[in-house]
């Protein structure tokens, strides 16, 4: 059924369009071919359609209107800022222009952190498909196939690559022919004098110059033409490509001026050496007798000068590359071997000398083209968009199997919903049973320093919550109570009746308790608190000296660099932050190596709090190299996290992560993701490094489902988190650790978002419609 038929009442109404891909005036075909697509789809379009341009230099183009956003091809952090604005704008269809070269990263692999990203549908036209891709071509095309809703090929060659190559089913995919512009079928003299062609048979190549183009095989095959046909001109149309001048200057053009003055045919060669614009473009078509295509290899799928010469009515000569050997079929053109110039020109003298056989070829080449033309091929393109995102409101897309697309959505408002469920008079239960706390294990310190850490933060962020304050009041009493004065140490564990199960607790719990208050004596506006916060701090800050857990040492170390923001001579807290951070850093020096640039010779639990405390203490007291370990470690740390499919993948208890041998993939605990995006969330702070900023971001999915089971752990309706990813599926209990985790690394997040600036090379583009009728923000 053509599309032409559907219901007008199925149609799909699309308010915004977004098409990726070179954009003129950069000199391309695929900035030629986006840009009349675009005004192709306008055309029938209601609504809006914007351009997101990439930009190959970073002086970008001076681009029209309807370009929106400029992303610089090697920057992913372009593409991921890219599809978090396309998202906030709620555009309903994104169409991307795909050509491996066009994208950064290995095989274009950037355009891939994009695609991951988007909420809205996307349809994919494909400018090249390949035989013999190399394994990471494979991988970037199936990635791409998977993260588009439709891929859209110009040849039936390219859906059966896609097929019997790639793998991908039928359905996935639609054929769409090459849009030209629509020429009438009019006699070539009258168009030649104009172009100083006056009496001459005009023979035409035209596109971007580069020796894949053979054309010194066709000068080659041209004194036999001259002397059947003394008055043929063969006009070479079009600048040399960019790439090729910036790395060989005019070393082709130049070569092939020599061919033709050595073979004597100079006189019968024009090079016109300038990127033709379309209305010029269309006059040259209009002139010319025939049109050759001598290129060298077969692997071509598809070209837009092909299909605009058969466009223009012209017979056409050409080399049995694929997307020539299926256009020019049924007496559309002739085919001749590759490099055969002796067949070359015998098959152009014979197109110019026979009349009654070039003329059945432009009948039979214009009468084809006729449902190429682009106000055809706009509407093939509109009316496939409308079926897309149909589609996607009937059976919504999951990326991957059994795969949560929650981390694709813009992120929800903090919710403290679930930590009041947790919270009682006394401080916050830290185990649940299902949604439900669990009385049975009563408290831990551990937990009610990381709660406060949260609502302090929380309060600092912003968020509006009417219970932040009593929230504190509630952990900062415990805290108080936790304290042993006798000796000086924290308590952990409390049952539910209020008895206290050990007199001293761990390390860790007391360095983590100390890091709370530093952070509470910064940020709060109580000074009741604060100086609750203080004198706690002043008795238990020294004795993380005396400890041997680096954990501890870094919850210390936190504590002194927050409370120091502060008050900044408290000689103390001073001389325990130059302390501890020699210390972490010299642990760094004793257990890293090449291979393991890290603290100790394991992963366990919590590990990028040694790179967070690090990071604050380098910052604060101009330690470069502090810094420089900080975020060579934790760069380490996220590599060694993240797998071959781009998401976080935190060490699981199970096994944890020991020195040469591969990390355990479960149980993966939301702690892992918090940690990491709260030292990420630092090294944007200290660095001004955006890829930090991604980082976060990473984390942040974690929760929403883009992790190893493609699960979402994390509950915007009630603010709670399942306990953690298991072989299985996820824990179902959610407890106080793993629902502090997810908001504090939602907090985390949309505060690093907040502080971000535009990034240099992405530069939002005001569309004239929008601005017109007051849209524009």
């Amino acid at each position: 059924m053509l599309r032409e038929e559907w219901d007008l009442g199925m149609k799909e109404q699309l308010n915004t369009i977004a098409f990726v891909g070179n954009y003129l005036p950069r000199q391309c075909g695929i900035a030629t071919f986006t840009t009349d697509l675009r005004n192709a789809v306008a055309t029938h379009a209601t609504g809006r359609s914007m351009v997101l341009a990439m930009n190959d230099r970073e002086e970008g183009y001076d681009y029209p209107s309807e370009v929106w956003l400029e992303l610089s091809d090697e920057d992913r952090s372009d593409y991921i800022t890219a599809a978090e604005m396309l998202n906030m704008r709620q555009v309903d269809l994104v169409c991307l222009q795909h050509e491996y070269g066009i994208f950064g990263g290995e095989a274009g692999r950037h355009i891939t952190a994009m695609l991951r990203r988007l909420n809205m549908p996307v349809v994919t036209t494909l400018h090249t498909v390949l035989q013999d891709p190399s394994p990471q071509q494979q991988i970037v095309m199936e990635e791409i196939a998977d993260l588009s809703d439709r891929l859209v090929v110009m040849s039936e060659r390219a859906v059966e690559f896609l097929t019997d190559i790639y793998g991908l089913p039928r359905e996935s995919i639609s054929f769409i022919h090459h849009g030209i512009p629509d020429l009438p079928f009019a006699d070539s003299d009258y168009w030649k004098p104009a172009l100083g062609a006056g009496g001459r048979r005009l023979l035409l190549t035209f596109g971007l110059l580069s020796p894949a183009k053979g054309i010194e095989h066709m000068i080659d095959a041209l004194p036999s033409v001259v002397e059947r046909h003394p008055d043929v001109l063969y006009m070479v149309l079009g600048a040399t490509h960019p790439a090729l001048k910036r790395e060989c200057g005019e070393e082709y053009r130049e070569s092939l001026i020599a061919r033709s003055e050595q073979l004597g045919v100079a006189d019968h060669v024009a090079f016109v050496d300038r990127f033709i614009e379309i209305d010029e473009l269309c006059d040259y078509l209009c002139a010319a007798d025939a049109y050759v295509t001598p290129y060298i290899n077969e692997a071509q799928i598809t070209s837009g000068t092909l299909a605009y010469a058969l466009g223009a009515g012209k017979p056409v000569v050409s080399t049995p590359y694929w997307y020539a050997e299926e256009m020019l079929a049924d007496g559309r053109g002739v085919l001749v071997p590759f490099n055969d110039s002796e067949a070359l020109g015998e098959a152009v003298g014979e197109v110019f000398s026979d009349d009654a056989t070039r003329n059945e070829m432009r009948r039979y080449a214009y009468d084809f083209t006729r449902q190429m033309v682009w106000s055809r091929v706009g509407q093939e393109y509109l009316e496939l968009f409308s079926e897309v995102r149909s589609g996607r409101r009937t059976s919504p897309r999951l990326i991957g199997e059994d795969r949560a697309a929650r981390w694709l959505t813009p992120p929800p408002a903090v919710n403290l919903g679930h930590i009041r469920t947790l919270t009682d008079g006394t401080g916050i239960l830290q185990h649940g049973c299902f949604g439900v706390g669990d009385r049975g294990h009563g408290y831990c310190t551990d937990d009610v320093a990381r709660a406060l850490i949260t609502v302090v933060e929380a309060e600092e962020a912003g968020v509006e919550d009417d219970d932040l304050r009593d929230l504190q009041t509630t952990y900062v009493s415990f805290l108080h109570h936790a304290f042993n004065p006798l000796s000086r140490r924290f308590r952990n564990f409390m049952s539910y009746d209020r008895r206290w199960l050990d007199e001293e607790g761990a390390e860790d719990a007391h360095g983590r308790a100390v890091q709370a208050l530093g952070i509470m004596a910064r940020f709060s506006d109580d000074q009741q608190m604060v100086g609750l916060a203080s004198n706690l701090l002043d008795q238990t800050l020294p004795l993380v000296l005396d400890f041997s857990s680096p954990r501890a040492w870094a919850g210390g170390l936190i504590a002194a660099n927050n409370y120091l923001e502060r008050f900044r001579s408290d000689r103390m807290v001073n001389r325990a932050q130059a302390e501890l951070a020699q210390r972490l850093l010299q642990r760094y020096a004793d257990a890293s190596s090449h291979d393991w640039p890290w603290f100790e010779d394991y992963l366990t639990y919590d590990n990028a709090r040694f790179t967070e405390a690090l990071l604050g203490a380098g910052d604060r007291l101009g330690r470069t190299d502090m810094i420089d370990c900080a975020t060579e470690a934790l760069a380490w740390l996220f590599d060694h996290q993240i797998t071959n499919e781009g998401h976080l993948a935190p060490v699981g208890c199970h096994g944890w992560s020991n020195r040469g041998e591969e990390p355990s993939l479960f149980d993966q605990q939301p702690l892992e993701a918090s940690s990491l995006a709260r030292a990420a969330a630092a090294a944007f702070r200290v660095t001004g490094d955006r890829s930090w900023e991604e980082r976060v971001l990473l984390c942040w999915e974690w929760f929403e489902g883009r992790n190893s089971l493609g699960v979402s752990l994390y509950d915007r309706e009630t603010g709670a988190c399942y306990d953690g990813l298991r072989l299985d599926g996820v824990n179902r209990n959610q407890g106080a650790e793993s629902t502090i985790a997810a908001v504090m690394t939602l907090i985390v997040r949309q505060q690093v978002a907040r502080v971000a600036q535009p990034r240099l090379g992405l530069v939002r583009r005001t569309i004239s419609a929008s601005a017109a009728d007051g849209s524009a923000t």
